[in-house]
């Protein structure tokens, strides 16, 4: 949770460049497919993927650790990144 505020907060309200970090499904980079899953779009997309992930996370990370929660948030964000590759067009733009 903390990582995805810290990046939010990087991407809306510092000078560095974040761009790179957003998947890009017209050519995309290999370090996309996790940075991207930590890229939120405004204040609501960021809410609405927090809430779930401190409900859900909390549960995860009492069965499986810290870790765990780790591992699972990052294959299932990477997952989520191949199946756009997969069902959606080319030509469609990330954040």
């Amino acid at each position: 949770v903390a990582l995805n505020v810290l990046m939010f907060v990087l991407d809306k309200f510092s000078t560095m460049q974040m761009s790179g970090l957003y998947f890009n499904h017209m050519h995309p980079q290999l370090h996309q497919y996790f940075t991207s899953t930590l890229c939120h779009a405004n204040t609501q997309h960021l809410s609405s993927n927090l809430f779930p992930l401190l409900v859900f996370g909390k549960l995860v990370e009492e069965e499986m650790g810290g870790w765990g929660l780790f591992i699972c948030y990052a294959l299932c964000g990477i997952l989520a990144n191949v199946a756009s590759i997969v069902f959606l067009p080319s030509s469609t733009l990330g954040l």
